[in-house]
Formats: structure tokens, sequence, C-alpha cells
């Protein structure tokens, strides 16, 4: 186990356009495997020493990041994250908004069941006895801890936790309004504003909680030797209003900001009701949409900049090899595509996809991408198998990633599925490996069906093509298990 806190430090001194190169895809060449593990994958069931976990949850992150491919993304600290642990590609929340993907996730149930749907829903009046994800973990011996936004706002759960704070965000986060107190913001478009402002990260409210975060870390282990901790962290950045240093800013060149192709492209699959655009942001010239997307980039740097404090402190206080780290989002984020979107609240991948790495140092394989189609709601069940704990008393809809940290190939016949409400339709997506098959019900039956492997944009709708009408049925019984196995409680 030393040698993987080694093996961290080392990750940190490299670039991150060689710990890219060193990332291994799940169909490419031999796993590595961590010293002292057998390389054949036969690992006994978990069990001894209970390990810490350290969740990170970003807010309105996608995947436009290094390690997953971005060629001007600098987030070094994540690549570093992803060469320790398993990198999963095709990782999708169950419903592209705050509060409903975050009560999936840390509830364990599908958004059929909780009935959360917007960000002012509760689960607790339909189950006021359900036992959350960190409720599970501190009834079962474990100390908890929340520092920002991990719950949605005006959801959180007291009973969750041992501490937490803050309500929301920080307290802090008025000083962020004095810290950078314009007026107008130095980028204003419709809803869509930022600013770079002449201060470290360490005097706004993400850095403040992150420094609270690390400091939670000492003291526990001063405090409560031997116990171990779940502490989970709230990152609010990419979120809007892009707000970070000024140095994240001058990491990226205008001019060379991608622009996605289908920017000015009208989708002609889902109900033309359930494409919400916001006029004032729609028709971005783009120079317009190079400043707006430079911005974004210059959020996820800084968040990635706070992310690598925190792996650090994990090594400074030597608990690398006892910790089980996961980062993620509660959604993707659109930055354009399909004529305009510029937030979530869609079915298309950059909505429902989420960047989702986890590396667990008792788990022999590092350094891998894993292709299965996987969920959020999955994690319930991963971390209680990872830390040896008892399923809880509910029955979890997602099913434990364990075997595919084990061996990133292994069959998997779960595609991840995303629901999104927007009257008068419902739509239910599926995403396999190769399809993504999205049905909208409401007025009338509307179907969608995007092959990835020649169409990763998702531009030509193929369901009402003759030639797929086998791939279409398919798809929709596959669909249809999915959506009764998250219907029951």
């Amino acid at each position: 186990m030393k040698d993987m806190v080694k093996r961290r430090k080392w990750f940190s001194c490299l670039g991150s356009g060689a710990l890219l190169g060193m990332l291994k895809g799940c169909s490419g060449s031999k796993f590595s495997f961590r010293p002292s593990f057998p390389s054949d994958g036969n690992v006994p069931p978990f069990q001894g020493e209970r390990l810490n976990v350290l969740l990170i949850v970003c807010d309105d992150m996608n995947r436009r990041l290094s390690c997953y491919g971005d060629p001007i993304s600098v987030t070094p600290n994540i690549d570093r994250l992803a060469l320790s642990g398993i990198l999963f590609r095709n990782a999708h929340n169950q419903y592209p908004l705050c509060n409903p993907s975050r009560t999936s996730l840390l509830s364990g149930y599908y958004p059929m069941t909780t009935r959360v749907w917007n960000n002012l829903d509760s689960l607790r009046p339909l189950f006021p006895d359900l036992s959350f994800l960190p409720h599970h973990f501190r009834t079962n011996g474990y100390w908890t801890a929340r520092v920002g936004k991990v719950f949605h706002h005006g959801q959180d759960d007291p009973a969750s936790w041992n501490y937490a704070f803050p309500a929301y965000r920080s307290v802090d986060e008025a000083d962020d309004r004095r810290q950078t107190s314009w007026s107008p913001y130095e980028g204003s478009i419709g809803f869509l504003r930022w600013q770079a402002v002449d201060v470290d990260e360490w005097q706004l409210s993400d850095g403040r909680l992150t420094r609270m975060a690390a400091d939670l870390i000492k003291n526990h282990l001063k405090e409560r030797p031997g116990q171990p901790f779940f502490i989970s962290v709230g990152i609010v950045r990419p979120h809007l209003p892009w707000i970070a240093p000024r140095k994240y800013f001058d990491l990226y060149d205008l001019f060379s900001m991608p622009l996605p192709s289908t920017l000015r492209l009208i989708p002609t699959g889902p109900p033309k009701q359930v494409l919400h655009y916001y006029p004032e942001v729609q028709d971005l010239t783009d120079e317009q949409a190079k400043i707006a997307t430079r911005a974004y980039y210059a959020c996820l740097s800084f968040a990635d900049t706070l992310i690598g404090f925190l792996l650090d402190t994990l090594e400074e206080q030597k608990i690398s090899d006892k910790t089980i780290i996961v980062l993620t989002s509660d959604n993707g984020y659109h930055l354009g595509e399909h004529g305009g979107f510029w937030e979530k609240r869609t079915l298309f991948e950059e909505s429902t996809a989420v960047p989702l790495i986890l590396s667990a140092p008792h788990v022999p394989i590092y350094g891998v991408q894993c292709l299965r189609p996987v969920e959020l709601v999955d994690l319930y069940p991963t971390l209680c198998e990872l830390c040896a704990l008892p399923q809880p008393a509910h029955r979890l809809h997602g099913r434990s990633l364990v075997p595919l940290l084990l061996n990133p190939r292994s069959s998997w016949n779960k595609p991840a599925l995303t629901m999104f409400n927007w009257t008068p339709y419902t739509g239910y997506s599926i995403r396999t490996e190769r399809w993504r098959y999205t049905l909208w019900e409401g007025n009338d039956r509307v179907l969608e069906l995007y092959d990835h492997d020649s169409d990763p944009a998702e531009t030509t709708n193929l369901a009402y093509d003759s030639r797929y009408a086998s791939i279409v049925k398919d798809l929709d019984a596959l669909l249809s298990v999915r959506r009764a196995h998250g219907s029951v409680p």
C-alpha cells in the first residue's frame, strides 16, 4: 500500500499530457495491477479495516476534462486521480437537474420512485424512514460530514451527518460578492454571467470550503483515531455564475476555444415542446460563444485545483492507502450544442453524461477506462460493498460497480437510464455502449435513436428508419424493464 502513496505523488509530478497518454482503454493494453495483488484478478471479499470515503460532487461539470480526451482542458489533478483508479467513460445521471439527480444518487432510488423532478421537491414526505447513503454509513460506525452542496440546497438531511456546513454553499458567499463586486459582470448575456477575479482560490467560497474540508480530515484523524470517515465535499464550480481567479481564464486562448458542430443545428428528434431554448442565449455569435466557453473552462480548472488540494491532504496525512475517492457531478452541461442549449435539462449526451472516477486502494486495477454504461445510482451499493457494509433496508435500484472495478471488461447487461419531465412530455432515455434510445410520452409517443459509433453528436435520429426497427424493438423492451425496476421501492 505504501507503493500506492508513492505512485500518487509521482503522478502529481507529471504533466497532464503524459498522464492522459498513460491512461489505458478498456479494450486496449493489459491492465496495471497494484503491488501485492495477483494479476489474475482473483481478489478475496473486501473485509478487515474499514476504509475512509471522500465523495467529491461538483456542480454542472461535464466531461470536457483532459482525462476524458478533451484536447485543451487543463485538469492535471483530475487526471492523476484517474490514473490511480477507474475512469468510467459512459457514466450518466438519472435526472439532469441538481435536486433530482442528487436525491437519486444519495437515496439509491430512480426518479420514477423518488418523484423528485424539480429543485423544490423533497423525498421525505414519501419515504420518511429511508436511509440516505451518508446516514447508512453513520449508522454503521462512520463519522460523517458534509462541506458545501451535497444535497440540493433546502433538501439537506441532518440525520445523515455528524457535522454539516453550511446550509448552502458558504456563509462566506457574501465575501465573494464583496471581493467580486462588479456592476455589471465582466461578461453577461442573458443568464450567462462570468467574471475573472484578481484574488486567489482561497478567498472565494469554493476555496474556503475546500480548506475547511481538508481541516476536517486532519482534525478527525487527531480527535477520532481509528474511526473511519465518510466526508462529502460539494464544489459549486463550474455552476453559473462562472467566477474564477483570472489566472484560470489566462490558461485558455479565446480564439482557440472549440465550438460544437451543432451550435446552429436545431434537433428534429425530440418533441418541439421539450426544446426549451432561452432566446437571449440561443443565437450567440461565434465570438460570444467562445467567450462563454472559455469562462466555463476556467471554472473547470479552478475546480481541478481544489480537487488537487484534497488529494494532497490525503497524501500529507498518509491516508491515501486507506481512503476511497469518488469524483462526480450531479449532471452534465451543454455549451451551445443542439442549436444553442446553455444548460442541462435535456436527454442528449452532453446533459446526461457525467464524469465518474473511483479510486479504491484495495482494488487491484488502476489507471484504466471502463466503457460500460453506469449510473450515479450505482454508487450507493458500490460503496457499501467496498467498505464491507450491509446493504440498507430499502431496495436499491443501482448495481454495485465492484465487478467492473475488478475487471472493467466484465459482462454488463444494464444500460444507464435517465428521465426528464417537461410538460406535456416525460422522457426516458437509455444509453448502452453503442446506442442512445429515448422515448417521450405525452400528447403522442416520440422515439429517438442515435448510433454513437457513427454519430456521437446525436444529430441523426434513426428511430423511424425501417433498417433499425429490430434495434428499436429490443431497446424499447430493455427500457421497459429498467422503468419497471426503477418504479418499485
